[in-house]
């Protein structure tokens, strides 16, 4: 099963997606946060995700600072950026981000998304050989 954290400072958005999340054909384990620090927190600890979907524009740090605190951490795990705002494309894909979805999330493109992310993932997956 792949684990999955969604970070965003707007509950309601949040909830929305995590409901959008439930709706996808493949089972993901998903951990919603409200606290970009609380992610952050996590992720130092230890906790892996295999995907991070994570709001841009959020208070204390935001998606795309966050994004580079866990490139330190893990550089294999894909990340999908939601925000209302165009203006952080190339701050985004600059942490080696898959996909900048618009809010409100079209549960489609979302889907699509998530596609690619699980194609990425089973592509790195298959690079691993154990010795």
């Amino acid at each position: 099963m792949l684990h999955c954290a969604v970070c965003d400072d707007d509950k309601f958005s949040a909830e929305v997606l995590h409901g959008m999340i439930n709706e996808y054909p493949v089972k993901l384990d998903c951990g919603v946060f409200f606290d970009p620090i609380a992610l952050l927190s996590a992720v130092r600890s230890g906790k892996r995700f295999d995907l991070y979907i994570l709001d841009i524009i959020m208070p204390e740090l935001s998606g795309v600072d966050l994004a580079r605190e866990i490139r330190k951490a893990d550089d294999n795990s894909v990340i999908i950026f939601l925000t209302s705002s165009d203006e952080f494309h190339k701050e985004a894909f600059g942490v080696e981000a898959l996909q900048y979805l618009d809010k409100p999330v079209n549960k489609e493109r979302l889907f699509n998304a998530f596609d690619r992310a699980l194609r990425y993932i089973g592509e790195k997956s298959d690079e691993i050989l154990p010795i």
